[in-house]
């Protein structure tokens, strides 16, 4: 019904559940899987979310959630962290990054239009 009217489904999803049945999920006429998977304190953490949700629901049919800080400390993200997670959602394909909570930090604004414009994000030191 929210085809019918223009609208689309998106589903937030995780994996430290097993409510979100990824196949089971992916299956549906959704449009978008949005995973709080990626809400990770750690590289290899953050990297497994994002190939798990882009394994089971394509690139395109996903959504990268990022924290405004790390998920274990609570302190704010570093920079280089913001552009290297960035730049491997763009590296996987997926079109839309959805941010966990406000407000956005100002420095995040440059590379969040570079990601939305389809330029390469560059790699903070």
């Amino acid at each position: 019904q929210l085809h019918a009217a223009g609208l689309q489904l998106t589903v937030d999803v995780a994996t430290w559940s097993t409510i979100w049945n990824y196949p089971a999920i992916a299956a549906t006429s959704m449009d978008r899987a949005i995973s709080m998977g990626t809400y990770t304190s750690s590289d290899d953490s953050f990297t497994s979310q994002l190939t798990k949700l882009t394994n089971a629901f394509g690139p395109a049919r996903s959504g990268a959630g990022l924290m405004t800080v790390n998920a274990s400390s609570n302190d704010p993200l570093p920079l280089e962290e913001v552009s290297w997670r960035i730049a491997s959602i763009q590296a996987a394909n997926v079109p839309e990054i959805d941010i966990w909570s406000s407000p956005v930090p100002d420095e995040w604004l440059p590379l969040l239009r570079d990601f939305k414009a389809n330029k390469p994000v560059r790699l903070l030191a």
